[in-house]
């Protein structure tokens, strides 16, 4: 047991301060937190001129604080700085020395006292203002928070219109943050960023004006007018990369009162020409884009990834947004219907091999699906299609390519069925038996797909039949090829397996052993009597089997040249 520690006086907050121990004792008393005693002490002491608070950072201690003991230092400042006497230069020199010092993701738990701080001492961020106005203008930011402090929208707007420098920056950027109450006020900034924009404004300009639109015209009405929406899409084009990274940040981070779907066809249009290196671009596209597909809305964002995916080099592989897919693939089985057809009767193979990792990635490939095809208003054409770049692309997973045209055989016309029987039969059911066949043999008799998978199955028994009725060596592998086959597939689960432990949690909290022979594993734990206690744990074994298509032994390339017109024939 620990005993409490002392409560905190004038006299041993200031010993620990000027000595720098104040740090250490925040973080392990979590002052910030529970201990209100030791805020007010360090605001009267600083008020008082016998510390120096903002000093704090400089000090030696600070700089030596890891990042996880900073995060309750930085709240415990966040606490004390509002209350501060200071000047204007006095905090803007703090809050510069602090942000030099830290993480960009750090840097706003600064940035957050310093804009209380000036709300609550005006005069102070009127004085900056004026500065500013006087030409000894401040860090664009610095005058930024200023003006957020005053929230006067008139003072930003006639900022923006009087100079032609990082104070128009600076005016902009805060007039974006600053809610709109009235029409009039909308009209009034609308009206600015139009005319700064028919100026040629530069990039970072351009992109504030964008800025402006999506976060100040929408506060606190989220609808913003046609007017609104050519001014973004202007805005946007001449904000180059400054304002790719503005649609990035803004699709990933705003609500979706204001990502209506004719900003969304906007921000989209200019999100297009977002590259892979562009990382910060990129990964607020696919989060944002994952947003859509939470809220309802996949199909737009499912169908501007088809327009993006590219197989060409340097392009964005379909790889790079899995994580926009994973409410469909992981919601209810039917959810990714409509993506399966759409993408299958296209037909480009970054799409179809796409879907392909998609059903591996999130571990559905080995699950049927059961499409309702009268749903869809699909050819029989287009059926046929879609069935054989099925077979031809998910022909290793053989169950999900039966799938679909088991499904499509349930509504069928007679032609039709009898194309998709011989497909059921030659390649799928002519090259896998073990898990296939259990899938169809469990297709009801009151099924109206059932009558054709019976024949699929006749025929695939009768070939069967007749093969086995030939000594075929190539049926009988080497020994040289199963050890290969073996070493393979143990290669295999090794690197799956390192790459598990990366990404495990585990790894950083317990040892490993590896065992070499054995059927359990025995442990030991020091107990709080410091007694040992030994735990006894039990080894499971497991195993796997796997298939190879039959025609991969028979004649590959037969097989290889079957499968490549499956997936690249076209309709005629």
């Amino acid at each position: 047991m620990t005993q409490d520690a002392p409560p905190w006086t004038a006299d041993s907050a200031k010993a620990d301060f000027l000595s720098g121990a104040l740090w250490e004792a925040v973080t392990g008393r979590r002052a910030s937190e529970a201990d209100a005693t030791l805020v007010d002490l360090c605001v009267d002491l600083h008020n008082s001129g016998e510390i120096d608070f903002l000093a704090g950072i400089d000090q030696p201690a600070f700089a030596a604080l890891q990042r996880y003991k900073r995060w309750p230092v930085l709240e415990f400042i966040g606490q004390v700085t509002p209350r501060l006497s200071s000047t204007w230069r006095e905090m803007a020199d703090f809050v510069s020395r602090a942000i030099a010092t830290m993480d960009g993701g750090d840097a706003y738990e600064i940035h957050k006292p310093f804009l209380a701080w000036l709300k609550a001492h005006p005069t102070e961020a009127s004085a900056a203002v004026v500065l500013a106005e006087n030409g000894e203008a401040p860090e664009p930011w610095l005058l930024e928070r200023a003006l957020i402090a005053l929230s006067d929208l008139d003072l930003c707007r006639r900022l923006a219109r009087e100079h032609q420098d990082d104070r128009r920056l600076s005016a902009v950027r805060a007039l974006a943050r600053l809610e709109h109450p009235t029409p009039h006020d909308r009209l009034a900034s609308l009206a600015l960023g139009r005319s700064l924009i028919e100026q040629a404004a530069g990039e970072d300009l351009a992109a504030a004006v964008a800025l402006l639109i999506l976060d100040g015209l929408t506060q606190p009405d989220p609808a913003l007018g046609e007017d609104a929406i050519r001014l973004l899409d202007k805005a946007l084009s001449q904000g180059g990369d400054p304002g790719l990274a503005q649609a990035g940040f803004s699709f990933c981070t705003a609500s979706a009162e204001v990502l209506q779907p004719p900003v969304v066809v906007v921000l989209l249009k200019h999100l297009s020409h977002v590259t892979a290196e562009q990382g910060n671009a990129l990964g607020h596209l696919v989060h944002g884009l994952g947003k859509l597909s939470r809220w309802n809305r996949s199909q737009e964002a499912f169908d501007f990834i088809r327009s993006i995916v590219t197989d060409a080099p340097g392009g964005l592989s379909l790889e790079v947004f899995e994580d926009a897919f994973a409410d469909v693939f992981m919601g209810p089985p039917d959810a990714v219907h409509p993506l399966v057809l759409s993408w299958l009767e296209e037909g480009r193979p970054e799409l179809c091999g796409g879907l392909v990792d998609l059903f591996q990635g999130f571990e559905r490939a080995s699950s049927p699906l059961a499409i309702d095809f009268t749903t869809h208003s699909y050819t029989d054409q287009q059926i046929w299609f879609i069935c054989r770049r099925a077979v031809g692309y998910f022909l290793i997973h053989e169950v999900l390519a039966a799938s679909v045209v088991v499904s499509a055989l349930r509504s069928a016309s007679p032609d039709l069925a009898d194309a998709l029987t011989d497909l059921l039969t030659d390649p799928l059911l002519m090259n896998y038996q073990m898990e296939l066949r259990p899938y169809l043999d469990g297709v009801d008799d009151a099924d109206p797909a059932h009558p054709f998978v019976k024949a699929a199955i006749e025929r695939s028994d009768a070939y069967r039949q007749g093969v086995g009725e030939w000594d075929i060596p190539e049926l009988r592998p080497s020994q040289a090829h199963l050890q290969f086959a073996h070493i393979l597939r143990s290669d295999e689960f090794a690197r799956i397996s390192r790459e598990g432990r990366k990404r495990s949690i585990l790894a950083d909290l317990v040892h490993t052993q590896t065992l070499l022979y054995g059927n359990r594993s025995l442990s030991y734990l020091t107990g709080p009597d410091g007694k040992r206690q030994m735990f006894e744990t039990p080894l499971a074994t497991f195993g796997f089997s796997s298939e190879m298509p039959h025609q991969d032994v028979l004649d590959p390339v037969a097989l290889a040249m079957q499968n490549y017109q499956l997936r690249h024939g076209e309709p005629q």
